[in-house]
């Protein structure tokens, strides 16, 4: 799951070679029992979204979730 909206204690960490940046984050109570517990690194998916557009899935729910492999 890479929505901001499901993520808390956002911290930027560093960008990718393609120049997105890159975040530590936990996600929001609510979400941790699917998305799970702990901190994760990763992008946002608003972000890649605005850049590379054919990477971002929007699911049934709204939520969106990126395509690793086309970063």
């Amino acid at each position: 799951f890479s929505d901001i909206r499901m993520k808390d204690h956002i911290k930027a960490v560093g960008y990718l070679t393609n120049g997105l940046p890159v975040y530590e984050y936990e996600y929001k109570p609510e979400f941790k029992a699917i998305a799970g517990y702990g901190k994760f690194v990763g992008v946002m998916a608003q972000e890649v979204e605005a850049i590379i557009p054919n990477a971002v899935k929007t699911l049934d729910d709204g939520y969106k979730v990126v395509d690793y492999g086309l970063l």
